[in-house]
């Protein structure tokens, strides 16, 4: 094997070989990415600034919308579970 041939990951005939940069990346919808966490914690925060009084649904829909304008996908439960977040933070 030259170094033409030989898989970059060092790993010889390995199945991960063209892949092994991939899977060390971060994907951008990835909800562990930083910039995604800290897009969300934001989110949340104009929310609460924005509706301080609104009910757990206003305050879902609100973080859904700003969700889907960051292009950030969440499961509806975890929407659901920052909406109580927000509203119980008004108590």
């Amino acid at each position: 094997m030259n170094d033409e041939t030989k898989p970059r990951d060092g790993h010889g005939d390995s199945d991960r070989g063209a892949h092994a940069h991939d899977d060390r990346a971060g994907h951008p919808g990835d909800e562990r990415n930083p910039g995604t966490t800290a897009t969300v914690a934001t989110i949340l925060a104009e929310v609460r600034d924005t509706a301080p009084m609104a009910g757990r649904e206003q305050i879902a829909e609100m973080i859904r919308a700003r969700l889907d304008r960051a292009g950030i996908e969440l499961p509806g439960d975890e929407i659901d579970e920052l909406a109580t977040q927000v509203t119980e933070g008004h108590d």
